[in-house]
This record gives structure tokens, C-alpha cells and sequence, in this order.
């Protein structure tokens, strides 16, 4: 029987019908790790009769392979501290646009938010991202903005699973509002004139004739 896993002791277990014949195979029973806290039978495919030693040298294959991606400690880091971390990993493998849009995200709603409920890495529950979405949208905050918002924890939490920094993500939990479909306005052609004319002579009139005539996004003017 495995009691702690993490401690790297166990032993075997050979269970007994009630007619008290030994079952024909050696099992491990009572897989424990402390911190994910749950029980698993591990059926290890042998007769119980001359393979104590065959079962013992299996068993311990399996605590080694498991000591290799058990939950690292996270030393009580803060949940905000660790989404810097992320943040400062992946500046590198995504647009700059993109970047920038996940810090304003960041520094203005969820670091000052989760800073406030000063909740570390490990600690952090669906109910704590789930108030925190409900609160969001008391605030104001559109179904569109908690789902970017939602995008940027789910993505730092993966990583800290990747990382054997937590046993689970708690993103996957939780419900985000739905979002309202966006139903897009347009100018006519005399409006259109009007804004030409506004904005003749103005710094940024090329960057709304090119607007006008092509149609291009924010992202695109600004390239």
C-alpha cells in the first residue's frame, strides 16, 4: 500500500477473496498524493506467487517515474507575481500589439483586482476567478472584455500546470458570460464626405482617407 506517495515508501498488497485464496495478480492500492488528494488502484499484472521481488522493483520504477512530475511547491508566490513572470515569458513569441494588449489587461483590471484578495498561485479556486468575472461585469466590463480577460488567465494557468506548478487549472471551471453579438454600424456616402472634410489638414488625415478608401483597422493604421 502506497501511503505518500511523495515520501517514496510503499508496499505491496496482494488482496484476499472470501473463500481466502490469494488473487492472482500482486496490486498497488491506495495511490495518495498529498496534494492533489485522491486514490488510485494500480493493477500490476503479476501472479502473487514468486514475484514479491519482480512486483517490488516495478513498484519502485513507478514512485521514480512519478517523483519526475509530481507538483513542484510553489514557495506561496502570488498569483499576480507569477502572471508578471508569464508575461515577461511570452513577450517574445507573440505580436507586440498583442503583448500590449494583454498588459493593459493585466496592470489595470486583474493585477489591482487579485492584489486586493492577495491569493497566492496554489491557493486560487474557480470561485476566486469566477467573482472576479461577476464583479467585472458589475463594474461595467463588456462579455467581450471578460472573455480577452478570461483568455489571458486560462493561458497563464496552463502555463503553470506546464511548469508542474499547479495539479490543475481553475480556469477550466468556471462560466463566462456569454457575448452579445457585435451588430456593426456604417457611414453613408455623405457622412463619409463630412468626415473627409473635418479632418483635412488635421495630423491624422491620411490615416482616415486611408480608412475611408480601404477600410483598414485600428491595428492596421497603426502598423
Amino acid at each position: 500500500m502506497i501511503d505518500k506517495i511523495n515520501s517514496s515508501t510503499a508496499s505491496l498488497n496482494a488482496p484476499t477473496f472470501e473463500d481466502g485464496k490469494k488473487e492472482t495478480h500482486t496490486e498497488i492500492q491506495n495511490f495518495l498524493d498529498d496534494y492533489a488528494k485522491y486514490r488510485h488502484d494500480i493493477n500490476m499484472g503479476m501472479e502473487v506467487k514468486n514475484n514479491k521481488r519482480k512486483a517490488e522493483q516495478a513498484l519502485n520504477k513507478l514512485i521514480a517515474e512519478y517523483e519526475k512530475t509530481k507538483i513542484i511547491a510553489s514557495d506561496k508566490q502570488k498569483f499576480t507575481a507569477f502572471m508578471e513572470e508569464w508575461l515577461k515569458t511570452i513577450k517574445n513569441t507573440i505580436k507586440s500589439t498583442t503583448y500590449d494588449g494583454y498588459c493593459i489587461n493585466f496592470n489595470k483590471h486583474i493585477k489591482p483586482y487579485f492584489n486586493k484578495l492577495n491569493v497566492n498561485l496554489d491557493e486560487l479556486t474557480p470561485m476566486h476567478i469566477q467573482g472576479y468575472y461577476n464583479d467585472m461585469l458589475e463594474e461595467g466590463l463588456s462579455a467581450t472584455t471578460i472573455h480577452k480577460h478570461h483568455a489571458n488567465i486560462h493561458k497563464a494557468l496552463d502555463y503553470a500546470m506546464k511548469m508542474n506548478i499547479i495539479p490543475y487549472n481553475p480556469a477550466d471551471r468556471v462560466t463566462v458570460p456569454k457575448k452579445k453579438r457585435f451588430v456593426g454600424g456604417f457611414y453613408n456616402g455623405e457622412q463619409l464626405k463630412k468626415v473627409l472634410e473635418l479632418f483635412k489638414g488635421n495630423e491624422i488625415e491620411s490615416c482616415i482617407f486611408l480608412t475611408v478608401h480601404y477600410g483598414f483597422r485600428r491595428s492596421e493604421e497603426a502598423e
